[in-house]
Protein backbone atom coordinates (compact mmCIF):
# COMPACT_ATOMS: atom_id res chain seq x y z
CA UNK A 1 0.00 0.00 0.00
CA UNK A 2 1.13 3.57 -0.95
CA UNK A 3 -0.16 7.12 -0.14
CA UNK A 4 0.27 9.20 -2.86
CA UNK A 5 -0.17 12.79 -2.57
CA UNK A 6 -0.35 15.65 -5.34
CA UNK A 7 0.43 19.14 -3.95
CA UNK A 8 -0.68 22.10 -4.78
CA UNK A 9 1.17 25.63 -5.35
CA UNK A 10 3.88 26.77 -3.78
CA UNK A 11 7.41 24.55 -3.20
CA UNK A 12 5.81 21.57 -3.44
CA UNK A 13 5.70 20.32 0.20
CA UNK A 14 8.90 18.76 -0.29
CA UNK A 15 9.33 19.75 3.48
CA UNK A 16 6.84 16.88 4.40
CA UNK A 17 5.29 18.95 6.62
CA UNK A 18 2.20 17.84 5.70
CA UNK A 19 3.35 14.36 6.53
CA UNK A 20 4.22 15.37 10.21
CA UNK A 21 0.81 16.92 10.53
CA UNK A 22 -0.50 14.50 9.63
CA UNK A 23 1.05 11.68 11.81
CA UNK A 24 0.77 13.50 14.51
CA UNK A 25 -2.96 13.76 14.02
CA UNK A 26 -3.33 10.15 14.10
CA UNK A 27 -0.98 9.92 17.07
CA UNK A 28 -3.55 11.63 18.96
CA UNK A 29 -6.40 9.79 17.31
CA UNK A 30 -4.59 6.59 18.36
CA UNK A 31 -3.96 5.28 14.96
CA UNK A 32 -1.10 4.09 12.85
CA UNK A 33 0.81 6.16 11.14
CA UNK A 34 1.67 6.53 7.51
CA UNK A 35 5.42 5.20 6.97
CA UNK A 36 7.60 7.77 5.35
CA UNK A 37 9.29 5.14 3.01
CA UNK A 38 5.25 4.00 1.63
CA UNK A 39 4.61 7.82 0.58
CA UNK A 40 4.64 9.02 -2.73
CA UNK A 41 4.76 12.50 -3.42
CA UNK A 42 6.01 13.69 -7.36
CA UNK A 43 7.25 16.77 -7.44
CA UNK A 44 6.28 19.47 -10.16
CA UNK A 45 6.23 23.03 -9.11
CA UNK A 46 9.21 23.43 -10.82
CA UNK A 47 7.64 22.84 -13.98
CA UNK A 48 4.46 25.12 -13.57
CA UNK A 49 6.96 27.86 -12.86
CA UNK A 50 9.01 26.95 -16.08
CA UNK A 51 8.00 28.24 -19.92
CA UNK A 52 7.90 25.82 -22.85
CA UNK A 53 7.10 22.06 -21.31
CA UNK A 54 4.66 20.60 -23.55
CA UNK A 55 4.01 16.60 -23.99
CA UNK A 56 0.82 14.71 -24.85
CA UNK A 57 -1.53 14.05 -21.89
CA UNK A 58 -1.63 10.32 -22.03
CA UNK A 59 -4.06 7.89 -23.07
CA UNK A 60 -7.43 7.08 -20.91
CA UNK A 61 -7.13 3.82 -19.80
CA UNK A 62 -10.51 3.61 -18.54
CA UNK A 63 -12.60 0.71 -19.65
CA UNK A 64 -15.96 0.67 -20.26
CA UNK A 65 -16.60 -1.81 -17.86
CA UNK A 66 -14.78 0.12 -15.45
CA UNK A 67 -17.35 3.41 -16.49
CA UNK A 68 -20.47 2.20 -17.15
CA UNK A 69 -23.81 2.47 -14.54
CA UNK A 70 -23.18 -0.77 -13.33
CA UNK A 71 -19.72 -0.03 -11.86
CA UNK A 72 -21.33 3.36 -11.09
CA UNK A 73 -24.26 1.78 -8.30
CA UNK A 74 -21.36 -0.25 -6.79
CA UNK A 75 -19.07 2.68 -6.52
CA UNK A 76 -21.71 4.80 -4.75
CA UNK A 77 -22.73 1.60 -2.49
CA UNK A 78 -19.07 1.94 -1.19
CA UNK A 79 -19.56 5.70 -1.32
CA UNK A 80 -21.32 5.08 2.08
CA UNK A 81 -18.78 2.70 3.46
CA UNK A 82 -16.18 5.32 3.25
CA UNK A 83 -18.51 8.04 5.11
CA UNK A 84 -18.33 5.44 8.14
CA UNK A 85 -14.48 5.96 8.14
CA UNK A 86 -15.42 9.69 9.23
CA UNK A 87 -17.96 8.74 11.89
CA UNK A 88 -19.63 11.48 13.85
CA UNK A 89 -16.93 13.92 14.50
CA UNK A 90 -17.60 17.71 15.97
CA UNK A 91 -15.04 18.50 13.39
CA UNK A 92 -16.81 17.52 10.50
CA UNK A 93 -19.89 17.38 8.66
CA UNK A 94 -21.09 14.72 5.97
CA UNK A 95 -22.95 16.01 3.11
CA UNK A 96 -26.20 14.50 2.07
CA UNK A 97 -27.57 11.28 2.60
CA UNK A 98 -26.07 9.43 5.66
CA UNK A 99 -24.85 12.68 7.20
CA UNK A 100 -25.62 14.31 9.91
CA UNK A 101 -28.38 16.40 8.74
CA UNK A 102 -30.34 17.44 11.62
CA UNK A 103 -27.23 18.51 14.23
CA UNK A 104 -27.49 21.57 12.00
CA UNK A 105 -24.42 23.89 11.40
CA UNK A 106 -22.20 24.04 14.62
CA UNK A 107 -20.42 27.40 14.85
CA UNK A 108 -17.64 26.92 12.86
CA UNK A 109 -19.32 27.11 9.45
CA UNK A 110 -20.23 30.50 10.04
CA UNK A 111 -18.57 33.25 8.21
CA UNK A 112 -17.46 33.33 4.30
CA UNK A 113 -13.53 32.88 3.33
CA UNK A 114 -12.07 35.74 2.34
CA UNK A 115 -9.24 36.10 0.23
CA UNK A 116 -5.64 36.64 1.30
CA UNK A 117 -4.98 38.68 -1.94
CA UNK A 118 -0.98 37.39 -2.44
CA UNK A 119 -1.59 33.68 -2.03
CA UNK A 120 -4.81 33.34 -3.58
CA UNK A 121 -4.05 35.08 -6.77
CA UNK A 122 -1.08 32.86 -7.23
CA UNK A 123 -3.27 29.56 -6.57
CA UNK A 124 -5.56 31.08 -9.21
CA UNK A 125 -2.99 31.72 -11.42
CA UNK A 126 -1.69 28.45 -11.27
CA UNK A 127 -4.44 26.54 -11.43
CA UNK A 128 -5.46 28.70 -14.78
CA UNK A 129 -1.84 27.61 -16.60
CA UNK A 130 -2.19 23.89 -15.86
CA UNK A 131 -5.80 23.63 -16.99
CA UNK A 132 -5.52 25.72 -20.09
CA UNK A 133 -2.19 24.60 -20.95
CA UNK A 134 -2.89 21.05 -22.36
CA UNK A 135 1.10 20.41 -23.27
CA UNK A 136 1.66 21.93 -19.33
CA UNK A 137 -1.35 19.37 -18.07
CA UNK A 138 0.01 16.72 -20.23
CA UNK A 139 3.87 17.04 -18.62
CA UNK A 140 2.91 17.09 -15.25
CA UNK A 141 0.15 13.38 -15.31
CA UNK A 142 3.10 11.65 -17.22
CA UNK A 143 5.36 12.49 -14.53
CA UNK A 144 3.29 11.89 -11.31
CA UNK A 145 2.54 8.84 -13.67
CA UNK A 146 6.05 7.82 -13.91
CA UNK A 147 6.54 7.80 -10.12
CA UNK A 148 3.53 5.60 -9.31
CA UNK A 149 3.88 1.68 -9.36
CA UNK A 150 3.27 -0.66 -12.01
CA UNK A 151 0.75 -2.41 -9.77
CA UNK A 152 -0.73 -2.88 -6.08
CA UNK A 153 -2.57 -0.24 -3.98
CA UNK A 154 -3.21 3.22 -3.55
CA UNK A 155 -4.75 6.10 -0.95
CA UNK A 156 -4.73 8.86 -3.88
CA UNK A 157 -4.89 12.43 -2.69
CA UNK A 158 -4.92 15.42 -3.92
CA UNK A 159 -4.00 19.02 -2.17
CA UNK A 160 -5.47 22.32 -4.10
CA UNK A 161 -4.22 22.16 -7.51
CA UNK A 162 -3.05 18.66 -6.61
CA UNK A 163 -6.89 18.10 -6.60
CA UNK A 164 -6.96 18.61 -10.48
CA UNK A 165 -3.91 16.95 -11.39
CA UNK A 166 -5.27 13.57 -9.48
CA UNK A 167 -8.54 13.94 -11.42
CA UNK A 168 -6.27 13.90 -14.15
CA UNK A 169 -4.85 11.40 -13.35
CA UNK A 170 -7.35 8.83 -11.87
CA UNK A 171 -8.02 7.80 -15.24
CA UNK A 172 -5.03 7.13 -17.01
CA UNK A 173 -3.90 4.58 -14.09
CA UNK A 174 -1.78 2.07 -15.17
CA UNK A 175 -4.82 -1.00 -15.23
CA UNK A 176 -3.28 -3.00 -12.09
CA UNK A 177 -3.24 0.31 -9.72
CA UNK A 178 -6.37 -0.53 -7.04
CA UNK A 179 -7.40 2.90 -5.68
CA UNK A 180 -8.46 1.84 -2.40
CA UNK A 181 -9.45 5.91 -1.18
CA UNK A 182 -9.27 8.85 -3.54
CA UNK A 183 -9.29 12.24 -1.35
CA UNK A 184 -9.34 15.82 -2.37
CA UNK A 185 -8.83 18.50 -0.01
CA UNK A 186 -8.97 22.36 -0.69
CA UNK A 187 -10.40 21.67 -4.04
CA UNK A 188 -11.16 24.49 -6.34
CA UNK A 189 -12.63 22.21 -8.98
CA UNK A 190 -16.23 23.51 -8.90
CA UNK A 191 -15.48 27.04 -8.36
CA UNK A 192 -15.45 29.25 -11.75
CA UNK A 193 -11.98 30.64 -11.02
CA UNK A 194 -10.74 28.56 -14.29
CA UNK A 195 -12.58 28.02 -17.31
CA UNK A 196 -12.50 24.00 -17.89
CA UNK A 197 -15.92 22.43 -17.04
CA UNK A 198 -16.26 19.66 -14.47
CA UNK A 199 -17.43 17.65 -17.39
CA UNK A 200 -14.30 17.75 -19.49
CA UNK A 201 -12.00 17.30 -16.61
CA UNK A 202 -13.61 14.14 -15.41
CA UNK A 203 -15.27 11.91 -18.16
CA UNK A 204 -13.67 8.94 -18.00
CA UNK A 205 -14.51 8.21 -13.90
CA UNK A 206 -13.07 4.40 -13.62
CA UNK A 207 -15.77 3.58 -10.79
CA UNK A 208 -14.57 -0.33 -10.56
CA UNK A 209 -10.98 0.59 -10.26
CA UNK A 210 -11.56 3.24 -7.22
CA UNK A 211 -13.34 2.42 -4.27
CA UNK A 212 -14.11 5.55 -2.66
CA UNK A 213 -14.30 9.27 -3.37
CA UNK A 214 -14.23 11.51 -0.39
CA UNK A 215 -13.64 15.44 -0.66
CA UNK A 216 -12.82 17.64 2.56
CA UNK A 217 -13.31 21.07 2.05
CA UNK A 218 -13.51 23.84 4.80
CA UNK A 219 -16.02 26.60 4.80
CA UNK A 220 -12.95 29.06 5.26
CA UNK A 221 -11.18 28.18 2.28
CA UNK A 222 -11.20 31.18 0.32
CA UNK A 223 -9.85 28.65 -2.69
CA UNK A 224 -12.65 26.37 -2.72
CA UNK A 225 -14.82 29.56 -1.18
CA UNK A 226 -16.03 27.35 1.38
CA UNK A 227 -17.71 24.87 -1.31
CA UNK A 228 -17.19 21.20 -2.01
CA UNK A 229 -17.17 19.41 -5.24
CA UNK A 230 -20.85 18.05 -5.44
CA UNK A 231 -21.88 20.55 -7.64
CA UNK A 232 -19.37 19.35 -10.12
CA UNK A 233 -19.44 15.92 -9.84
CA UNK A 234 -22.71 13.73 -8.64
CA UNK A 235 -20.78 10.71 -7.58
CA UNK A 236 -18.12 12.65 -4.70
CA UNK A 237 -19.03 12.78 -1.22
CA UNK A 238 -18.52 16.26 0.16
CA UNK A 239 -17.74 16.23 4.34
CA UNK A 240 -16.75 19.98 5.39
CA UNK A 241 -14.25 20.57 8.02
CA UNK A 242 -12.68 22.56 10.23
CA UNK A 243 -9.29 23.40 9.97
CA UNK A 244 -9.66 26.36 12.03
CA UNK A 245 -9.74 30.57 10.30
CA UNK A 246 -9.21 31.57 7.01
CA UNK A 247 -6.93 28.66 5.63
CA UNK A 248 -5.84 26.82 2.91
CA UNK A 249 -2.45 24.66 2.81
CA UNK A 250 -2.38 20.92 3.37
CA UNK A 251 -0.94 20.48 7.22
CA UNK A 252 -4.17 22.33 8.27
CA UNK A 253 -6.13 19.89 6.03
CA UNK A 254 -4.20 17.12 7.27
CA UNK A 255 -4.11 18.44 11.02
CA UNK A 256 -7.93 17.64 10.98
CA UNK A 257 -9.16 14.49 12.83
CA UNK A 258 -11.57 13.21 9.73
CA UNK A 259 -9.31 14.03 7.53
CA UNK A 260 -6.47 12.17 9.17
CA UNK A 261 -8.45 9.24 10.35
CA UNK A 262 -10.12 9.14 6.58
CA UNK A 263 -6.59 8.87 5.02
CA UNK A 264 -5.42 6.09 7.87
CA UNK A 265 -8.29 4.06 7.95
CA UNK A 266 -7.86 3.49 4.31
CA UNK A 267 -4.63 2.53 3.85
CA UNK A 268 -4.25 0.37 6.96
CA UNK A 269 -7.23 -1.23 6.18
CA UNK A 270 -7.78 -4.45 7.22
CA UNK A 271 -7.83 -7.60 4.64
CA UNK A 272 -11.33 -8.50 4.75
CA UNK A 273 -12.37 -11.60 6.31
CA UNK A 274 -14.71 -13.58 8.28
CA UNK A 275 -16.11 -11.48 11.66
CA UNK A 276 -18.35 -13.23 14.30
CA UNK A 277 -20.07 -11.33 16.65
CA UNK A 278 -19.99 -11.85 19.88
CA UNK A 279 -23.44 -13.19 20.11
CA UNK A 280 -24.55 -11.35 23.05
CA UNK A 281 -28.04 -11.81 22.78
CA UNK A 282 -32.00 -11.09 23.35
CA UNK A 283 -35.46 -11.42 22.16
CA UNK A 284 -36.69 -10.29 18.99
CA UNK A 285 -39.01 -6.89 19.64
CA UNK A 286 -41.39 -5.46 17.04
CA UNK A 287 -39.02 -3.11 15.85
CA UNK A 288 -36.23 -5.55 15.02
CA UNK A 289 -38.69 -7.91 13.56
CA UNK A 290 -40.17 -4.98 11.70
CA UNK A 291 -37.04 -4.68 10.18
CA UNK A 292 -36.72 -8.24 9.46
CA UNK A 293 -39.85 -8.39 8.01
CA UNK A 294 -38.65 -5.22 5.73
CA UNK A 295 -35.62 -6.82 4.39
CA UNK A 296 -37.52 -9.99 3.24
CA UNK A 297 -39.91 -8.16 1.61
CA UNK A 298 -37.15 -5.42 -0.08
CA UNK A 299 -35.91 -8.72 -1.66
CA UNK A 300 -39.03 -9.96 -2.72
CA UNK A 301 -39.54 -6.71 -4.67
CA UNK A 302 -36.26 -7.10 -6.03
CA UNK A 303 -37.13 -10.80 -7.33
CA UNK A 304 -40.19 -8.97 -9.64
CA UNK A 305 -37.93 -6.58 -10.95
CA UNK A 306 -37.48 -6.04 -14.20
CA UNK A 307 -33.14 -5.91 -15.29
CA UNK A 308 -32.45 -2.27 -15.49
CA UNK A 309 -34.57 -1.37 -12.47
CA UNK A 310 -33.79 -4.42 -11.11
CA UNK A 311 -29.76 -3.64 -10.79
CA UNK A 312 -30.77 0.07 -9.56
CA UNK A 313 -33.48 -1.72 -6.66
CA UNK A 314 -30.42 -4.36 -5.53
CA UNK A 315 -28.01 -1.76 -5.26
CA UNK A 316 -30.44 0.38 -2.75
CA UNK A 317 -31.39 -2.59 -0.80
CA UNK A 318 -27.52 -3.01 0.13
CA UNK A 319 -27.03 0.19 0.44
CA UNK A 320 -29.53 0.15 3.48
CA UNK A 321 -28.27 -3.55 4.68
CA UNK A 322 -25.06 -2.36 5.13
CA UNK A 323 -25.95 0.60 7.43
CA UNK A 324 -27.85 -1.65 9.11
CA UNK A 325 -25.01 -4.28 9.55
CA UNK A 326 -22.50 -1.27 10.46
CA UNK A 327 -24.84 0.16 13.20
CA UNK A 328 -24.97 -3.87 14.76
CA UNK A 329 -21.16 -4.38 14.60
CA UNK A 330 -21.15 -1.26 16.67
CA UNK A 331 -23.68 -1.97 18.99
CA UNK A 332 -21.73 -5.67 19.10
CA UNK A 333 -18.46 -3.57 20.03
CA UNK A 334 -21.00 -1.86 22.92
CA UNK A 335 -21.96 -5.48 24.23
CA UNK A 336 -25.20 -4.17 23.41
CA UNK A 337 -27.78 -7.06 23.59
CA UNK A 338 -29.05 -8.06 20.26
CA UNK A 339 -31.71 -10.66 18.79
CA UNK A 340 -30.04 -13.89 17.28
CA UNK A 341 -30.74 -12.67 13.89
CA UNK A 342 -29.57 -9.31 14.09
CA UNK A 343 -26.28 -11.48 14.59
CA UNK A 344 -26.96 -13.72 11.89
CA UNK A 345 -27.27 -10.84 9.59
CA UNK A 346 -24.20 -8.86 10.70
CA UNK A 347 -21.95 -12.46 9.77
CA UNK A 348 -23.47 -11.78 6.52
CA UNK A 349 -26.79 -14.32 6.35
CA UNK A 350 -30.14 -13.00 5.85
CA UNK A 351 -31.88 -14.77 8.93
CA UNK A 352 -35.33 -16.63 7.73
CA UNK A 353 -38.56 -14.59 8.49
CA UNK A 354 -39.55 -15.45 12.27
CA UNK A 355 -43.06 -16.70 13.35
CA UNK A 356 -43.68 -13.80 15.20
CA UNK A 357 -46.78 -12.16 14.38
CA UNK A 358 -50.59 -12.76 14.60
CA UNK A 359 -52.05 -12.63 11.22
CA UNK A 360 -54.08 -9.37 13.04
CA UNK A 361 -50.50 -8.09 13.77
CA UNK A 362 -49.20 -9.43 9.86
CA UNK A 363 -52.12 -7.62 7.99
CA UNK A 364 -50.74 -4.11 9.56
CA UNK A 365 -47.12 -5.00 8.90
CA UNK A 366 -47.71 -5.79 5.44
CA UNK A 367 -50.40 -2.62 4.64
CA UNK A 368 -47.70 -0.40 5.93
CA UNK A 369 -44.97 -1.93 3.19
CA UNK A 370 -47.39 -1.82 0.63
CA UNK A 371 -48.17 1.92 1.24
CA UNK A 372 -44.04 2.51 2.23
CA UNK A 373 -40.84 3.06 -0.09
CA UNK A 374 -38.55 0.55 1.96
CA UNK A 375 -35.63 1.99 0.20
CA UNK A 376 -35.97 5.57 1.06
CA UNK A 377 -34.36 7.63 0.60
CA UNK A 378 -33.69 6.26 -3.27
CA UNK A 379 -37.03 6.23 -5.02
CA UNK A 380 -37.61 3.23 -7.52
CA UNK A 381 -41.08 3.04 -9.18
CA UNK A 382 -42.49 -0.05 -8.25
CA UNK A 383 -45.69 -1.47 -9.87
CA UNK A 384 -48.75 -2.46 -7.47
CA UNK A 385 -48.95 -5.97 -8.97
CA UNK A 386 -45.10 -6.49 -7.82
CA UNK A 387 -45.48 -5.28 -4.28
CA UNK A 388 -48.52 -7.56 -4.41
CA UNK A 389 -46.67 -9.99 -5.67
CA UNK A 390 -44.23 -9.18 -3.03
CA UNK A 391 -46.62 -9.43 -0.33
CA UNK A 392 -47.28 -12.46 -1.12
CA UNK A 393 -43.76 -14.08 -1.24
CA UNK A 394 -43.51 -12.79 2.24
CA UNK A 395 -47.13 -14.81 3.31
CA UNK A 396 -45.82 -17.89 2.00
CA UNK A 397 -42.65 -17.98 3.20
CA UNK A 398 -44.34 -17.44 7.03
CA UNK A 399 -46.35 -20.17 6.11
CA UNK A 400 -49.69 -18.13 5.97
CA UNK A 401 -52.26 -18.06 3.29
CA UNK A 402 -51.30 -15.83 0.31
CA UNK A 403 -54.81 -14.52 -0.52
CA UNK A 404 -54.29 -12.35 2.66
CA UNK A 405 -51.95 -9.77 -0.48
CA UNK A 406 -55.11 -9.63 -2.40
CA UNK A 407 -57.25 -8.37 0.66
CA UNK A 408 -54.60 -5.65 1.49
CA UNK A 409 -54.19 -4.96 -2.38
CA UNK A 410 -57.54 -4.35 -2.69
CA UNK A 411 -57.54 -2.52 0.75
CA UNK A 412 -55.24 -0.01 -0.46
CA UNK A 413 -56.75 0.41 -3.80
CA UNK A 414 -60.35 1.44 -2.56
CA UNK A 415 -58.96 3.48 0.45
CA UNK A 416 -57.27 5.37 -2.51
CA UNK A 417 -59.24 5.48 -4.98
CA UNK A 418 -62.48 6.99 -1.99
CA UNK A 419 -60.13 9.82 -1.49
CA UNK A 420 -59.36 10.25 -5.27
CA UNK A 421 -63.06 10.21 -5.65
CA UNK A 422 -63.52 12.31 -2.76
CA UNK A 423 -61.70 15.24 -4.50
CA UNK A 424 -59.25 14.97 -2.59
CA UNK A 425 -56.20 16.21 -4.03
CA UNK A 426 -53.59 15.69 -1.45
CA UNK A 427 -50.31 14.76 -3.08
CA UNK A 428 -48.82 11.92 -1.18
CA UNK A 429 -52.15 9.46 -0.40
CA UNK A 430 -53.45 10.20 -4.02
CA UNK A 431 -50.52 9.37 -5.25
CA UNK A 432 -51.44 5.60 -3.92
CA UNK A 433 -53.55 4.58 -6.03
CA UNK A 434 -50.96 4.68 -9.26
CA UNK A 435 -48.65 2.32 -6.78
CA UNK A 436 -46.56 5.01 -5.45
CA UNK A 437 -45.80 5.07 -1.77
CA UNK A 438 -46.72 7.47 1.23
CA UNK A 439 -44.48 6.63 3.41
CA UNK A 440 -40.70 6.92 3.60
CA UNK A 441 -39.34 4.40 5.88
CA UNK A 442 -36.30 5.25 7.78
CA UNK A 443 -33.57 3.25 9.12
CA UNK A 444 -33.65 1.54 12.21
CA UNK A 445 -31.88 3.44 14.68
CA UNK A 446 -30.49 0.68 17.15
CA UNK A 447 -31.19 3.01 19.62
CA UNK A 448 -35.01 1.29 18.69
CA UNK A 449 -33.65 -1.66 20.64
CA UNK A 450 -31.30 -1.02 23.30
CA UNK A 451 -32.57 -2.55 26.32
CA UNK A 452 -33.95 0.15 29.25
CA UNK A 453 -30.92 2.05 31.11
CA UNK A 454 -28.11 0.76 28.19
CA UNK A 455 -28.84 3.00 25.14
CA UNK A 456 -25.62 1.95 23.82
CA UNK A 457 -22.60 4.38 22.34
CA UNK A 458 -23.29 2.64 18.59
CA UNK A 459 -26.89 3.51 19.31
CA UNK A 460 -26.66 7.62 20.16
CA UNK A 461 -23.27 8.30 17.69
CA UNK A 462 -24.63 6.43 14.94
CA UNK A 463 -25.78 9.15 11.95
CA UNK A 464 -28.62 7.38 11.46
CA UNK A 465 -30.15 7.69 14.72
CA UNK A 466 -31.93 10.63 13.41
CA UNK A 467 -35.30 9.84 14.86
CA UNK A 468 -35.49 13.17 16.96
CA UNK A 469 -34.77 13.25 20.71
CA UNK A 470 -33.79 10.51 22.13
CA UNK A 471 -33.41 8.61 18.72
CA UNK A 472 -36.43 6.14 17.46
CA UNK A 473 -37.61 5.99 21.24
CA UNK A 474 -38.28 9.52 21.38
CA UNK A 475 -39.59 10.29 17.75
CA UNK A 476 -42.32 6.84 19.00
CA UNK A 477 -43.49 9.25 22.29
CA UNK A 478 -43.62 11.84 20.34
CA UNK A 479 -46.74 10.44 18.61
CA UNK A 480 -49.89 10.56 20.12
CA UNK A 481 -53.63 8.96 19.62
CA UNK A 482 -51.88 5.48 18.32
CA UNK A 483 -51.47 3.58 21.08
CA UNK A 484 -53.53 0.89 20.19
CA UNK A 485 -52.01 0.44 16.80
CA UNK A 486 -48.98 -2.17 16.42
CA UNK A 487 -45.40 -1.21 15.62
CA UNK A 488 -45.93 -0.73 11.90
CA UNK A 489 -47.71 2.21 11.75
CA UNK A 490 -46.04 3.41 15.48
CA UNK A 491 -42.93 3.46 13.73
CA UNK A 492 -43.85 5.03 10.56
CA UNK A 493 -45.52 7.71 12.06
CA UNK A 494 -42.13 8.56 14.13
CA UNK A 495 -40.75 8.93 11.07
CA UNK A 496 -43.24 10.54 9.12
CA UNK A 497 -44.03 13.33 11.88
CA UNK A 498 -40.26 14.15 11.34
CA UNK A 499 -40.54 14.95 7.26
CA UNK A 500 -44.07 16.77 7.02
CA UNK A 501 -46.73 18.68 9.11
CA UNK A 502 -49.10 16.37 7.53
CA UNK A 503 -47.71 13.06 9.24
CA UNK A 504 -50.51 12.59 11.30
CA UNK A 505 -52.97 12.88 8.54
CA UNK A 506 -50.92 10.01 6.87
CA UNK A 507 -50.35 8.09 9.68
CA UNK A 508 -54.84 8.23 9.46
CA UNK A 509 -54.37 6.61 6.02
CA UNK A 510 -52.25 3.87 7.01
CA UNK A 511 -54.23 2.97 9.99
CA UNK A 512 -57.67 3.09 8.28
CA UNK A 513 -56.12 1.19 5.26
CA UNK A 514 -54.97 -1.55 7.99
CA UNK A 515 -58.05 -1.87 9.47
CA UNK A 516 -59.99 -1.95 6.67
CA UNK A 517 -57.92 -4.86 5.62
CA UNK A 518 -58.13 -6.70 8.86
CA UNK A 519 -62.08 -6.39 8.89
CA UNK A 520 -62.23 -7.87 5.61
CA UNK A 521 -60.27 -11.10 6.39
CA UNK A 522 -62.60 -11.26 9.74
CA UNK A 523 -59.32 -10.59 12.19
CA UNK A 524 -59.45 -7.75 14.94
CA UNK A 525 -58.69 -4.09 14.36
CA UNK A 526 -58.28 -0.46 15.76
CA UNK A 527 -61.99 0.08 17.74
CA UNK A 528 -60.85 3.51 18.91
CA UNK A 529 -60.02 4.92 15.10
CA UNK A 530 -63.08 6.32 14.61
CA UNK A 531 -62.69 8.13 17.74
CA UNK A 532 -59.22 8.75 16.92
CA UNK A 533 -60.07 10.71 13.31
CA UNK A 534 -63.18 13.20 15.43
CA UNK A 535 -60.10 13.97 17.84
CA UNK A 536 -57.93 14.97 15.14
CA UNK A 537 -60.45 16.55 13.18
CA UNK A 538 -61.47 18.91 16.10
CA UNK A 539 -58.03 19.90 16.56
CA UNK A 540 -57.31 20.67 13.25
CA UNK A 541 -60.76 22.82 13.03
CA UNK A 542 -60.16 24.65 16.03
CA UNK A 543 -56.37 25.52 14.48
CA UNK A 544 -58.54 26.68 11.47
CA UNK A 545 -60.84 28.36 13.03
CA UNK A 546 -58.18 30.43 14.61
CA UNK A 547 -55.75 31.36 11.48
CA UNK A 548 -58.59 31.96 9.62
CA UNK A 549 -59.61 35.41 10.87
CA UNK A 550 -56.19 36.87 10.27
CA UNK A 551 -54.35 34.82 7.67
CA UNK A 552 -54.88 35.34 3.99
CA UNK A 553 -57.51 33.41 2.72
CA UNK A 554 -55.37 31.99 0.22
CA UNK A 555 -52.55 31.29 2.93
CA UNK A 556 -50.60 28.14 1.98
CA UNK A 557 -50.11 26.36 5.85
CA UNK A 558 -54.31 27.59 5.80
CA UNK A 559 -55.03 25.73 2.74
CA UNK A 560 -52.57 22.57 3.72
CA UNK A 561 -55.18 22.52 6.79
CA UNK A 562 -57.98 22.57 5.10
CA UNK A 563 -57.16 19.95 2.96
CA UNK A 564 -56.03 17.60 5.87
CA UNK A 565 -59.09 18.29 7.61
CA UNK A 566 -61.15 17.34 4.35
CA UNK A 567 -59.04 13.98 3.97
CA UNK A 568 -59.51 12.93 7.82
CA UNK A 569 -63.37 13.42 7.12
CA UNK A 570 -63.41 11.20 3.95
CA UNK A 571 -61.42 8.77 6.25
CA UNK A 572 -64.42 8.81 8.88
CA UNK A 573 -67.07 8.44 6.03
CA UNK A 574 -65.17 5.65 4.37
CA UNK A 575 -65.32 3.84 8.26
CA UNK A 576 -68.71 3.99 8.47
CA UNK A 577 -69.67 2.92 4.73
CA UNK A 578 -67.70 -0.08 5.58
CA UNK A 579 -69.20 -0.15 9.09
CA UNK A 580 -65.94 -0.62 10.85
CA UNK A 581 -67.65 2.18 13.80
CA UNK A 582 -68.18 1.39 17.31
CA UNK A 583 -71.45 1.82 17.93
CA UNK A 584 -70.78 2.72 21.33
CA UNK A 585 -68.98 5.89 19.90
CA UNK A 586 -70.83 6.73 16.89
CA UNK A 587 -74.19 5.89 17.99
CA UNK A 588 -75.61 5.81 14.60
CA UNK A 589 -75.25 3.94 11.72
CA UNK A 590 -73.74 5.52 7.92
CA UNK A 591 -77.58 4.52 6.67
CA UNK A 592 -79.14 6.38 9.42
CA UNK A 593 -77.07 9.46 8.55
CA UNK A 594 -78.15 9.62 5.26
CA UNK A 595 -82.26 8.90 5.83
CA UNK A 596 -84.22 11.93 5.79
Amino acid sequence: MKLVFLHGVGDGGRDRAWLRALNRRLAQEGLDPIPEDDVIAPYYADMLATSGIRADLPKVTTTKESSDAKARAHFQTRQMTALRSVGRDPNAQVLGWGGVLDAGNPAWVQGAARFAPGEAKHVVGQVNRYVNSKGLRGAIVRKVLGKLPPDGEVVLVGHSLGSVVAIDVISRLPSNIRVKRFITIGSPVSSKIFGQSSGQLIANFPYADVDDWLNMFSPRDPITRGRGLSTAFSDVRDIRVNIGKTAHSADRYFDNSAVARAVSLAFHRARSGDRRTTRVTTALTDETASKLLEMHYCYALEAGLTKGTKARFAEAVRIRREDLVEQIWEANEEGMPLPREFHTLAEGELPHLPDYWSNTQLVEELTVLALSNPISPFEIDVDEGVRAEAVRSVLTALGRDPKIADRIKDAVKEVAGFLRKSGVRWGQVAAVGAGLAIVAIAPLSLAAVAPAGLAGGAALTSSLAAFGPGGMIGGIATVSGITSTGAAVTTAAAVMRRKSPGADVATFVLRVTAAYAQATLGLEYDQELFSALAEARSDISAEINQLSGISDKKAPALAALVEQEEILERLSELLEMKDLVDKSVSGLTYADTKSD
